[in-house]
Order: structure tokens, then C-alpha cells, then sequence
């Protein structure tokens, strides 16, 4: 038997803004000893979470103050209560030969509940068999069934439910120097009436289950060498959230698309990692190139969309009409209230890359040992073949170039660093990451007069401005900071006993002010007193 908990309470760093947590879990489990290799159990797990926060800051000039500030009637922060709780019965069984059968079942229940008439409660049911068989000549298989379902009430996207069903088999192969891997999965999905439907390169299968595969192998030329290679394919259904939420952040309104279909994909990767020994020093490095490929990529999307989430234009006939009804500043109303973001289909998506990492720990005298991680990753993610209208949502006017079109909301290169010295029972460490440049965001967030398209009797485009902005003052803040960011940590600690240790950590050590995207600024300079008991 396991109990466990925890408890929490953060003031936050931005005004208004506040974090409280409880958890509370445990877990119970039964070795049957009149049954051999019989055991079966339960676990539960619960939390519950009260905070107030906010999406997007009121300028760049007060970065941690709400859209709205903190007065009730003008806010856009909101007040939350969730409540969360996970039960986990399960049983397994290993036979005499060694055929290992196990079931799993769980039952999630959430339920949220705000201030902003955006609340949702939701009850999950998960069940899955496996069975596992080992032969002699080195060859595992491995099968089974899962089944889940869904049922969401909710004032942020409607009552709906969804039921997702999945049959899978795997074989492991070890031969000599080679390990061999390959499986296969075939996926169903149901949205309320809206079913998945297979395809297999592209092509339509007229059946509603999606067929996914897998194939992975390593070989191992000497004894600290490792290469490595695999493929696999990706499935992804829209969630409930995507396809039906209807909400508003201040000007900020998101729309439902019940339209929205399956993204589609595939990645690919080869690796080395190497292990090594200097003198004292021990460690390994690794390098691995990978590429991936999506069809079908879902991704928010600014436009003007009815309540439906359908897409709108304004001809000149509509133009005209509005101006007679109520004048330019009506027209102006209306057309804000339908300006959004909505998730939708976009263009076909390629992104390689290549990742290094290095892992080692050494010893300097009898007393003074060091640790170090390193690791860089670089990607280059861009669209497909993009047409101009999607290539028109992108902040960086260099995309008008197909080859240069980087993927919004991407960052290309992404380096850690973190170095430990430990003398006696004393540990300092320091760590920094680095985090490049996002060069492409929404080019609406970088506009303080969003414009919407007219087309007159002549068909010609005109740009009528509404004198509003998403997001207010992110074209200065982020025209200041077209840079990347490197955020430096630091710890120390004082291990008193094998049980106990005292520590101090600071994290954003010289209080760099950052945001991981736009209008969302991160923490600054946080000290942290720790003192840790095992028993």
C-alpha cells in the first residue's frame, strides 16, 4: 500500500494572479499466493486547484498586469476551481510459460468551474488488454485492444461525447548484434455522429479505422556503439475543444470548426550514441537527424468567422448595406465581433532537424567529483508548397519566399547546458538554456490597426482598419527583442545526512524578462529555500 500527497500555495509573479494545489493519492496492490503470478490492485489519484490568471498582459509597458486590469467589469482574468479524480483498477497474470496477460481500466472524472461562464465537466472510461509472449528464439509479440469514451458538458464548446477504439500487435526480434522492432495499429474515432476514416498513403480505404505502422532497429558494432534507425507513422483526430469551443479573451474571440478533419504523418530517424571513457571522466554522447511530416496540420488561425466558425467575406453590396443601416462605426462593430481565431486545416507541414546531447560525470580528486549534461537541437519547420493567403498570416515578411516560410510559433535552435561540482557534502551547479528567436508569429499580433478585407464593385481589394488591436503594444515590445534568450539557473546544496539535505535555488539567476509567446511574459528571478527529508 502507497499514500501519498501534496500541498501548494504560489502568490505568482503578476498582479491578481495566484496558484493553490492539493493532491492526494494512493495505491493498493495484492500478490495472490494461491494463485502464482496473479496480482491485480487499484490506484487513486485526486487534486484539486484554485487560481486566478490571465492570457494576455494590458501593454507592454505593464507586462504583468492583466488585459483589463483587475476591476470586475473590465478583467479578462478568470477565477477557477478544478476538481480532478483518477481511479485505476487492474490485474495481471503470468503464466507458468511466461504469457503475461494484463487488463487495465480507469475512470477520470474533471470538472471545471470559472467565473467566466466557460466551466466543463467530463467523465472518461478507459479499458485495454494485453497479452505478451515470449518464444525461444529471442521473439516477443505483443497485442492487444483498447477502448475509451468520453462525455463532455460544457459551456466552452457544448455537450458532446467521443469514443475512440484500437487493436495493435508488435514483434521484437533480437538477432546477434540487431534488434528489431515492428507494429502496426489500426485507430477508430467518433465525435458525437463524425467518424474517423482510414487512408494508407494518401489513398481512401472506405473504412472507418486508420491503419498506423512502426518499424525501429538498432545494431550494436561494439560494445559502447549504438546506431539506430526508425519510421513511424501519425494519427491525430480533433478534439472535442478543437472542433467545437466558442469563447472570448478580451478582443481575442475563438471560434468552433466542426469541420476540421485529421492531421496526418509521419517521422523518420538515425541515430549514434557512443560511450566513452577519458581517465576518470565516463560518459556517453549521442547524435541523431530526424525529419517529419505532416498532412493536414491543424493550427489557430486569424480570419472572420460567424458563430459557427463558418468563414465570411464582405462584398461591396454588404458594405454598402452596413454603412446605410447604422454608419461606418457599425460596421466596424460587427466585423470586430467576428474577427477570431478558429483551428483549421492549413497547408502540409516538413520538418527535419538533427539533435546532439552529451551525458558524462568524472572524479577531480578523492573528494571532488563533477557532472555535466549538454544537449542542442535545431529544426527547420516550414510549410508545403503554401499558398499566399496562409504565407499573408505569417509576421516575417521574408516568408513570401516558399523555402523560407519557418512555421509559426517555432523556434529553430534550442541548447542546454547544466555543470555540477560536488566536494564533500556540498553541491553548486549551474545551468542555462538557450532558446532562439521565434521568428514567425501571427502577423496580426504585430499590428495595432487590424484591417479587415473589402472587395468593391470592381473587384478590387480594399483594407478598411478598425482601430483595434489584439494584442496592445506587441509590434514595440517585440521589435525591441528580436533576439533569442539564454536564461541562467543556479543551486547549491548541503546534503546533512543520507536522509535529509538543505538547498537554495534560483532560477532566471540575471532576471531576464522573457515570454515563451506573445503577451505571456515568464517568471523572474525566483529564489527558492528547500529542505528535503526520506524516510
Amino acid at each position: 500500500m502507497v499514500l501519498g500527497g501534496s500541498f501548494m500555495k504560489d502568490q505568482g509573479y503578476r498582479l491578481g494572479s495566484n496558484d493553490q494545489r492539493i493532491r492526494v493519492n494512493g495505491g493498493w496492490k495484492h500478490f495472490s499466493k494461491k494463485y502464482n503470478g496473479l496480482s491485480y490492485g487499484i490506484n487513486l489519484n485526486t487534486n484539486f486547484n484554485k487560481s486566478t490568471t490571465f492570457f494576455l498582459w494590458e501593454s507592454a509597458d505593464s507586462v504583468l498586469h492583466a488585459l483589463g486590469g483587475t476591476s470586475d467589469s473590465t478583467t479578462t482574468m478568470s477565477t477557477s476551481s478544478t476538481s480532478r479524480i483518477m481511479i485505476d483498477p487492474y490485474i495481471s497474470y503470468i503464466s507458468k510459460n511466461g504469457n503475461e496477460h494484463q487488463l487495465k481500466t480507469r475512470f477520470f472524472r474533471t470538472d471545471n468551474k470559472n467565473n467566466t461562464n466557460q466551466g466543463a465537466s467530463s467523465d472518461y472510461y478507459f479499458s485495454e488488454y494485453q497479452f505478451q509472449k515470449r518464444f525461444d528464439n529471442k521473439l516477443t509479440l505483443t497485442s492487444g485492444a483498447m477502448s475509451s469514451y468520453t462525455l463532455v458538458k460544457s459551456q466552452l464548446y457544448g455537450d458532446h461525447n467521443s469514443t475512440n477504439i484500437a487493436g495493435y500487435i508488435q514483434g521484437d526480434k533480437k538477432w546477434n548484434k540487431f534488434n528489431i522492432t515492428a507494429g502496426m495499429r489500426m485507430e477508430y474515432f467518433k465525435i458525437d455522429s463524425v467518424q474517423s476514416k482510414g487512408k494508407l498513403f494518401n489513398t481512401d480505404l472506405n473504412i472507418p479505422f486508420q491503419p498506423v505502422f512502426r518499424f525501429g532497429a538498432t545494431y550494436q558494432p561494439m560494445e559502447y556503439t549504438f546506431l539506430r534507425a526508425s519510421y513511424g507513422q501519425g494519427y491525430r483526430f480533433p478534439s472535442i475543444a478543437e472542433k467545437y469551443i466558442s469563447s472570448a479573451v478580451g478582443p481575442l474571440n475563438v471560434f468552433p470548426n466542426p469541420n476540421l478533419e485529421p492531421e496526418y504523418g509521419w517521422s523518420a530517424e538515425l541515430g549514434l550514441k557512443q560511450g566513452f571513457k577519458i581517465k576518470n571522466f565516463k560518459g556517453y554522447f549521442d547524435v541523431s537527424g530526424f525529419v517529419t511530416r505532416y498532412t493536414n496540420m491543424m493550427e489557430f488561425i486569424f480570419g472572420i468567422y460567424n458563430s459557427n466558425g463558418d468563414d465570411l467575406s464582405y462584398d461591396y453590396n454588404q458594405f454598402i448595406s452596413l454603412i446605410t443601416q447604422g454608419g461606418n462605426s457599425q460596421l466596424l462593430n460587427n466585423i470586430n465581433n467576428l474577427f477570431g481565431a478558429r483551428s483549421t486545416n492549413i497547408q502540409n507541414a516538413n520538418i527535419p532537424g538533427f539533435e546532439i546531447s552529451l551525458v558524462g560525470q568524472g572524479d577531480l580528486s578523492e573528494n571532488i567529483s563533477f557532472s555535466i549534461l549538454a544537449g542542442y537541437t535545431y529544426i527547420n519547420p516550414t510549410a508545403l508548397n503554401p499558398d499566399s493567403t496562409y504565407l499573408s498570416t505569417f509576421s516575417n515578411p521574408d516568408t513570401i519566399i516558399p523555402k523560407n516560410s519557418i512555421l509559426k510559433y517555432r523556434n529553430k535552435h534550442l541548447a542546454k547546458l547544466d555543470f555540477q561540482i560536488d566536494y564533500k557534502k556540498f553541491s553548486l551547479g549551474m545551468s542555462a538554456r538557450y532558446t532562439s528567436l521565434m521568428r514567425n508569429i501571427d502577423a496580426i499580433l504585430e499590428t495595432q490597426n487590424i484591417k479587415i478585407t473589402i472587395v468593391d464593385t470592381n473587384n478590387i481589394i480594399q483594407q478598411l482598419p478598425t482601430n483595434q488591436a489584439v494584442l496592445k503594444d506587441n509590434d514595440k515590445y517585440r521589435a525591441s527583442r528580436m533576439t533569442g534568450d539564454i536564461i541562467f539557473d543556479a543551486r547549491i546544496a548541503y546534503q546533512i545526512n543520507k536522509k535529509s539535505k538543505v538547498s537554495i535555488l534560483m532560477n532566471n539567476l540575471l532576471n531576464r524578462e522573457y515570454t515563451n509567446r506573445p503577451g505571456n511574459v515568464m517568471p523572474p528571478r525566483t529564489i527558492i529555500w528547500q529542505y528535503s527529508l526520506r524516510f
